[in-house]
């Protein structure tokens, strides 16, 4: 018996191995799990958009690296924990991809970063998740990710500065119920205690509510404290009920948002309740952004990373919703186009084979990766994000611009 089972998997290897094996022999695969649907599907779609523009670039121009093709294998993980593990098990596991690309979310990372750092004999390595968690930037899990947005805890702290400065110290916090959004949370709370200040009302959702949720109950509890600002840590598209739950409220606070928002998406869904409702919801908003998006023109890499989205164009029908109409460029496929650009120079540097033994030496070079920012993408083993800023973004005549002063944000 146990010999047939030894033949029969033999045979079974043999039949299906081959083809998969072949396919990598002149493709080079990252693999990508993140939500290509549900309420954070923007996310998924636009970091998508941006990366395989340019490595369709490269793939067109350059034909490949080292004659091999560049591909992003997708899995849509729906931003469910679970559901990103078993996409993981999958990639690694049965596909044999080692480089994990793109991955997006904190609860999802999470869930991950056992498998990557128990007993590593498959070799498997994330770069570049769309997340500001904590977790995955401490032991023992940072050297099985490789980081290039700032953390959570540094936008929060960046946001609230700019607020006290102009004496604003009544703070509110809506957020996600789960290790997002209470991260988050923590790291509000310590900042502000630092300066002698606590959190004055908090109220959160449930992962997974979207816009057509209400969010009437967690606005009474700001009405009730009367919070001067209030920090969003939240999805998209709860973020965006939330603010339209709370302008029909008749409250006008200013509302901060992370980066995990999509400032575009969230201004499209507003504009679009505007028209709806005959109100305006689009004000007082802020969200922090963590790339030189809006800085860009200073940059050689501006021309570069437009005309590449608008020759190289990825096919998003396969998960986009019929109307959906997001702009083509924006600061999350800015991003997934860097995340991009850096993984195509690491894995240039690994030389022909892809040397996974030489990848810590490569990502922690000193002279970094000069990718056409103001300076080199200097990768340091502390893993906390090799982008240090972090800028702010509102919504002004009907477009997102560059915020500096933040008293323009109260009414």
């Amino acid at each position: 018996m146990m010999l047939k089972r030894i033949l029969f998997l033999f045979i079974f290897l043999g039949l299906t191995l081959p083809s998969w094996a072949a396919s990598q022999k002149d493709t080079i695969y990252l693999g990508m799990s993140a939500a290509f649907t549900g309420p954070n599907a923007v996310l998924g779609i636009e970091l998508y958009r941006g990366s395989f523009a340019y490595l369709e670039k490269i793939n067109q121009e350059q034909k490949g690296l080292y004659g091999k093709k560049i591909k992003i294998l997708t899995y849509d993980d729906k931003y469910e924990p679970e559901l990103t593990l078993q996409n993981t098990f999958e990639l690694v596991d049965e596909k044999k991809i080692i480089w994990l690309f793109d991955y997006v979310g904190t609860p999802t990372v999470n869930r991950i970063l056992p498998y990557l750092s128990i007993d590593n004999q498959h070799g498997a390595f994330l770069f570049f998740p769309l997340t500001g968690g904590l977790s995955l930037r401490k032991d023992p899990y940072k050297r099985y990710v490789l980081n290039l947005r700032p953390s959570y805890t540094r936008e929060i702290q960046a946001l609230l500065t700019r607020f006290l400065e102009i004496g604003k110290r009544r703070i509110g916090i809506f957020y996600q119920l789960d290790a997002f959004g209470r991260s988050g949370w923590q790291s509000a709370r310590d900042f502000l205690k630092q300066k002698g200040l606590e959190i004055v009302a908090d109220a959160s959702y449930i992962r997974g509510c979207g816009l057509k949720d209400s969010y009437r109950q967690q606005v009474e509890v700001f009405k009730k404290n009367k919070v001067d600002v209030i920090l969003s840590i939240a999805s998209t598209s709860a973020a965006t009920g939330f603010i339209r739950d709370l302008r029909d409220a008749q409250i006008k606070v200013p509302v901060a948002n992370l980066s995990f928002v999509d400032a575009q998406a969230m201004f499209l869904n507003l504009s679009k309740l505007e028209n709806e409702n005959n109100r305006s919801y689009s004000f007082g908003l802020v969200n922090s952004v963590v790339v030189p998006f809006f800085e860009l023109k200073h940059y050689k890499i501006y021309e570069e990373y437009l005309a590449t989205l608008l020759k190289y164009k990825a096919d998003i029908k396969k998960y986009a919703p019929a109307d959906y109409n997001h702009p083509f460029y924006g600061p999350i496929s800015f991003e997934g186009f860097l995340n991009a650009k850096l993984i195509v120079e690491i894995l240039k540097r690994l030389g022909p084979s892809l040397d996974r033994s030489k990848l810590e030496e490569v990502i922690y070079n000193p002279k970094g990766f000069e990718i056409g920012l103001e300076d080199p993408v200097v990768f340091t083993r502390d893993n906390q994000g090799a982008l240090k800023e972090v800028y702010f973004a509102t919504i002004k005549d009907g477009m997102l611009h560059p915020l500096k002063d933040f008293r323009t944000l109260f009414y």
